[in-house]
């Protein structure tokens, strides 16, 4: 493993920590709202996820590289000639976050909730706790994985320096 291998290693799993933790985040969020039935825009919470995109896929098309990305990664590459290894370096996953209009909310028959129609239902969030438990527990072991990668990259570059 070279001096940039160990570099482009730790950068890889900094950047699934990231993730990771972005995953998290929203979790939280989502577990915390399980109950709010009225939000600032109106209605119940909507759940959110994450979705892994990398630079790369969010790049619109027809827009080239450099005038996307700046000259962090395409600094002194012609524009119709990047190389494959920036090219490569543009794929770094990033997180966005999204809301789930798929799930429709759940009904609840509560004729004395403040947020009742007039037939006694309240519209509930389209959150389930064990779907974010699982979730939850899913991010946490990638979580762990990008560390136990810094880790051994780290480990393998000290034990490479005592050669």
């Amino acid at each position: 493993m070279n001096g940039m291998g160990i570099f482009k290693t730790i950068g890889i799993s900094a950047s699934g920590l990231s993730i990771q933790r972005m995953k998290l985040d929203v979790i939280a969020e989502n577990l915390a709202n399980v109950e709010t039935t009225k939000t600032p825009g109106g209605g119940p919470y909507q759940r959110k996820t994450v979705t892994i995109k990398t630079i790369q896929e969010k790049r619109p098309s027809g827009i080239p590289f450099r005038a996307y990305l700046g000259d962090r990664l395409t600094a002194g590459a012609d524009e119709d000639h990047i190389s494959p290894s920036r090219i490569a370096a543009a794929k770094i996953p990033e997180g966005t976050v999204e809301v789930d209009k798929n799930t429709p909310f759940t009904l609840k028959y509560d004729p004395y909730h403040p947020d009742a129609d007039s037939e006694g239902v309240v519209r509930m969030p389209n959150v389930n706790v064990i779907d974010e438990m699982v979730d939850m527990i899913t991010a946490t072991r990638a979580y762990e994985a990008n560390v136990t990668a810094i880790q051994s990259a780290k480990n393998m570059f000290l034990k490479a320096l005592e050669i």
